[in-house]
């Protein structure tokens, strides 16, 4: 094929089981194995119907990723932040109340609007019911670096469920 295997590193114990293929050529393709129990199929649905609500979303997690790389602070496989946090970051940033005053972006889907976040229900019926955004994503990335930059991490949780930040 393209480029052999050069190893394997089988991680069974862990969550969600991986597979990490270690190619000749440097690169490496991680795979993960869910249960049943695991919620990642839900969670691509919450995450389609947010980027679906306001396609800021995206720009503004391409801007963090970014940002968080030339940082140097995105590499899950060393325990920093995945693309999955910083997606969730941004998601929080734009539902935060006190973030972008006088309105918020995104609403809180999960008890907003409960009834349309599911595979079954048409991406189109959800964008529907929501607002057009107010503000262009220019006006979002001062707000969105002066909240980031004053959490304590250690001590706090950023919840998508909620609207604001919950102490562990």
């Amino acid at each position: 094929m393209g480029n052999p295997v050069a190893s394997n590193v089988i991680l069974h114990h862990l969550r969600v089981p991986l597979l990490i293929v270690h190619l000749q050529n440097g690169r490496s393709i991680d795979i993960q194995f869910p249960d049943e129990q695991f919620q990642a199929i839900r969670n691509t649905n919450l995450i389609r119907h947010y980027v679906q609500c306001d396609n800021r979303l995206s720009k503004l997690f391409l801007y963090l990723r970014m940002l968080f790389d030339a940082l140097e602070i995105r590499n899950s496989k060393y325990g920093l932040l995945s693309s999955y946090h910083i997606l969730l970051l941004a998601i929080h940033f734009l539902q935060c109340e006190q973030a972008l005053i006088p309105w918020t972006v995104l609403p809180v889907l999960c008890k907003t609007h409960s009834d349309l976040v599911s595979s079954h229900i048409p991406i189109d019926d959800v964008v529907a019911t929501l607002d057009a955004p107010q503000q262009a994503i220019g006006e979002c990335l001062t707000p969105l670096l002066s909240v980031f930059y004053e959490i304590y991490y250690q001590n706090c949780l950023v919840s998508i469920s909620e609207r604001y930040l919950m102490l562990p």
